[in-house]
Order: C-alpha cells, then structure tokens, then sequence
C-alpha cells in the first residue's frame, strides 16, 4: 500500500494548470462555473483598482469620543462586552457622509484605542438607508501595526480571489481623525449580503464569524442571514468531523462542505504562512452557508501576517477542526497535493509576486513623497525584506514539493542504511572526523578545546509512521558540562529529542531512538550528537540504519 501510495505522490502536476483545479482523482466536485455577474462589475470597481490612496476624515463627536475610550479588546472581549458604536461624520473628497455608524475593530496584536491608532468599521447604511461609499455599505480600516509594509492584505486577497476563494477586497487610505492624522491604512469591503451578492447565487444564508480563536463548536455569531437561529449546517458539520469511518466522513463532508474552495484555501495559506488563519490557529475566518448549493463555504478574514517564516512546512500541524477531520481522509491529502503544486506554479510566481508588490509599494511611496518623505526609505526596506521572503518561500516550497519523490526504498524488513552524513560544528570546537576505529568505519566526535557542540546529521523524507533510528556507538571519558541537562552523546531527530544521553565510557553498544512522523510526508533531520567538555564518541557508520514500522504507512 504505502508503495502505491508514494508513486501517486511522484506524479508530476506542474503542467496541469490552474484552469483544471477541478476534480481531483474524481474526490472533489468542480467549482461552481465562474463568478456571479455583478461580481465581474465588481472587480471593475475602480476604488480597488486605483493606483493613488484615498484621503478620509473622520469626525466623531466628543460623547462619541468618550465612549469608545472607554473599550478595551480582552480576551473573550465580545462575550464579555459588546463593541460600543457611535455616529461620526465622513468625508473624502467633495463627498460627505453623516450619520455613518462607527465601531473600533482587532484584537490580541492589532487592537489600539480611539486615541492611539485604532483600526475601525464604518457602516454607511446602518442609520442612513442607501447611503454608501464608492458602493459599499460597509467597509473596515485597518490599522496595518502587523505589517508595516501594508502589502500583505492586498496581496494575498488577489491571490484567494484568482484561486476561487471568496474575499473581500483591499485598497489603501490615509485617515485624519478629528484633524489628528493617523497615517496610512488598509481598506477592506465588508462581509456583508452586498459582498456575498459578487459571489454566490443566494445570499440569504448566514454568514457565520468565527470570533477569535475559536472553531465551529456550539452555537456560532452570525453577520448576515434570513435564519441565524437555525445553525442545523455547522450542527452537521460538526457530526460528520465526529465521523471515525473515513470513507463515511468523506461521503458527509462531501455533501456539507465546499471542498473545493476549502482545499484552496489551506492551499493558499500553507503557500503564504498565513499562520493566523483558520487553518493554522482557528482564527480569522468566515463561513457562508450557500443556500443555493447546500454547501458551507470557509473563507479567510485578517490577511496582515504573511511569510513569517518561510520554512513553514506544506503540511503542517493543522488547529482547525475541519482541517484536521478533512487532512485525515487520504484521498483529501492528495487533492490537497495537487493543489499545492497548481497553485504554487500558477499563482507564486516570484517575478509575478514581485511586480505586485512593487506596484503596491509604488502607490504608498508616492503617496509617503507628499506626506511623511522620512519614512520612505525604511519603508522600501522592509518591502524589499517582503520580496526576499517570497524568493525564500518559493525556494522552499519547490524543495518541500518534490521530497515525496526521495522517499527512500526500505528493504524487505522494513531497514533502509543512511550513508550521507555531513558534519556540523555547531558550537565551541567540536573535532568531526571519519576513519577506521576498531575495524569499524567510524564518525568520530570530540573537542579540541572546551564545551563544544558537534554532530554529525543528515535528512530523508519520509511517510506518516513510527520509525527507529539506530547505530553502534562507543564513547570513552565523555564528560558533560556541569549543569547542561542535554550533555552527552545521542542519536536523535528533528522531531522527537530524547531525553537520555550517554557519557563516562561504554564499549560498542546500539543506540537507537524512535519518533513518529504524523503528517502525510515530511522531511525528518537526523543527528549523531556529542555534546561535551572533554572525551571521544565513536558511530559506527555502517551500522546507521532507519527502521519502518510494518505500520508504518499514511493515515
């Protein structure tokens, strides 16, 4: 089986093309066939289009002023204390907007007071019926403190759109508060019915809010819909994550959820380390019960922290629940590979990634020449830190893309030797050498001088199971640094550190350590370790061997 398995995993995507993102292996049902027509005026719309920031002023009564003071996010801040709104007054341009309803946003990382720099929602219909702004009735200004670049939401944003996946869209303004400038902002749409109308044939759904940090248990908060009481669709999914049967857990998700668009979705987050994501950490998502086609559709909200660390694995440790139920059905693992692959050549293009953000940073420069000139070289910096770390990510995802492929070939017991060691003086003045010792080819390991760290490592790829990996070790008056917990001599993983190591002397004996690789495939580093202040170990490199359990196969 788990040869079966690895050569479908070897199957070579990279000309199948964004276009046919549609039925994988016969496990996923097509999109639906292209975007609702007022959506396609929508993304005409020229206030996401323009190339120049808006200018919006805000005036907000002092009573109104007071009130907002008086909130402070906290966690479970929304069951504790509703968010207090106020009527202000906008204006942009020639255009003033009165009674415009106004309420302070964010939350761990992104929440600041009325006086500091906070980020706001701003209703333009909710006491004025009809009023709108450049077409929307609702719209968010987000304060960007977590991403100082404020290409991130915009970015990616065209990114989930061109992949299928629902989003609102993002602009940029700079915002005057009672004649305090708060500087530049991120201007979102807003999750509303107006929103869901560019996308889905039926709006009257509910639109379901995530909340912070939280996942589809229980009741859940409702933006928009005709029925928000009746949550029977969250209720079934949530039954059918229950599901041990994976073939009847597949049958039911199949029928309740959009896998589709959800498969993208984790797709494009895994791409962009969007790690504070539904996916990821159970945050910042919208769910849409499609009435039209029965189906839940997961959509991302909060797009600000991107690329963090551009090593992030592609299948990472999921926290979302669905994620979690959905990743455990093989045949969505490899829809979810496949989709990986489209995506990554079709729409992570570095070059293409580069002109994008280029052409966003070229409208905050211009706009940073007319007001705040100063910053704009620290500015273009940190866009150019942005535009390393898609070179990096994309480097890694390649690598990561094709480590299916070096799965290594285990013998009929299940062993496979690992020959390719390199050393790694990792601190102080660690001695690696390879030579005979004994009639054993050894990796040998000491210190010239001192505490040191050296080891001897390498890497494979290797499928979900439990593993062994095992060798003769010899060690002669190792000594470990007094008070380092970690001193000695071991084998051990990148995945599982052991607890126990060897020093003083012991003649030739096996080491060995076992460690579980829980994802469909990862790359696992493996070390022979001498952490010590004098002494000499001995790895008999011939003996360096990996075992696979005979369970040892995906989940």
């Amino acid at each position: 089986m788990a040869g079966e398995m690895k050569k479908y995993w070897k199957r070579d995507y990279a000309a199948t093309g964004l276009a046919t993102i549609l039925g994988i292996a016969g496990c996923v049902k097509p999109l639906v066939p292209g975007l609702h027509a007022g959506e396609s005026r929508r993304v005409r719309d020229a206030l996401f289009e323009q190339n120049q920031v808006l200018h919006i002023e805000i005036e907000i009564p002092e009573p109104g002023i007071e009130r907002l003071r008086q909130y402070r996010w906290q966690w479970n801040s929304e069951e504790a204390q509703e968010r207090p709104k106020v009527k202000v007054v906008v204006r942009e341009g020639t255009e003033t907007f009165k009674d415009v309803s106004l309420h302070l946003k964010g939350a761990a990382g992104s929440f600041r007071s009325i006086d500091d720099k906070p980020a706001m929602t701003l209703n333009f219909d909710r006491h004025v019926r009809g009023q709108k702004f450049h077409g929307l009735d609702k719209l968010s200004l987000n304060n960007s403190v977590q991403d100082p670049t404020l290409c991130n939401e915009r970015l990616a944003r065209q990114l989930f759109l061109e992949a299928g996946v629902p989003v609102p869209r993002a602009t940029h303004a700079r915002v005057t508060l009672n004649g305090r400038s708060l500087g530049l902002y991120v201007l979102v749409e807003g999750y509303n019915r107006r929103f869901l109308r560019g996308h889905f044939e039926d709006d009257s759904g509910n639109l379901y809010d995530g909340g912070f940090v939280r996942d589809i248990e229980g009741p859940m908060a409702v933006n928009s819909g005709e029925l928000p009481e009746d949550q029977s669709d969250i209720e079934g999914l949530n039954e059918a994550l229950q599901l041990s049967n994976l073939v009847e857990r597949e049958e039911r998700l199949r029928e309740l959820l959009d896998l589709d668009r959800f498969l993208n979705h984790l797709a494009l987050d895994v791409i962009l380390v969007n790690w504070d994501g539904y996916h990821l950490n159970r945050n910042n998502f919208r769910v849409f019960s499609d009435r039209s086609r029965a189906k839940l559709v997961f959509m991302p909200h909060g797009l600000d922290q991107l690329l963090e660390n551009p090593e992030g694995p592609i299948f990472p440790n999921y926290q979302g629940r669905v994620t979690q139920a959905v990743m455990a059905i093989p045949a969505m693992q490899e829809a979810y590979f496949e989709r990986l692959q489209i995506l990554v050549n079709d729409l992570f293009d570095v070059p293409r990634i580069h002109e994008r953000i280029d052409g966003i940073a070229e409208v905050i420069r211009r706009d940073l020449m007319l007001n705040d000139p100063s910053a704009i070289s620290k500015y273009l910096d940190r866009v150019g830190s942005l535009k390393d770390k898609v070179v990096q990510r994309y480097e890694i995802l390649q690598r990561q893309l094709d480590g299916p492929s070096k799965v290594p070939e285990f013998d009929p017991a299940g062993t496979v030797r690992l020959t390719e060691w390199a050393p790694d003086r990792f601190f102080g003045k660690p001695k690696l050498e390879t030579g005979e010792h004994e009639g054993h080819q050894a990796l040998t390991l000491t210190t010239e001088e001192g505490t040191s760290v050296g080891r001897w490592q390498t890497s494979v790829w290797l499928e979900a199971g439990d593993y062994e990996l095992a060798g003769l070790v010899k060690i002669d008056g190792v000594e470990a640094g007094r008070g380092d917990p970690r001193g000695g001599v071991a084998l051990w993983t990148s995945v599982r550190r052991i607890r126990e190591r060897q020093t003083g002397s012991q003649d030739w004996a096996t080491q060995q350590v076992k460690f579980t690789v829980r994802q469909p495939f990862q790359e696992v580093q493996l070390f022979c370790e001498y952490r010590a202040t004098q002494g000499t170990a001995w790895v008999d490199a011939q003996s360096l061997q990996l075992k696979r359990s005979p369970t040892a196969s995906r989940p």
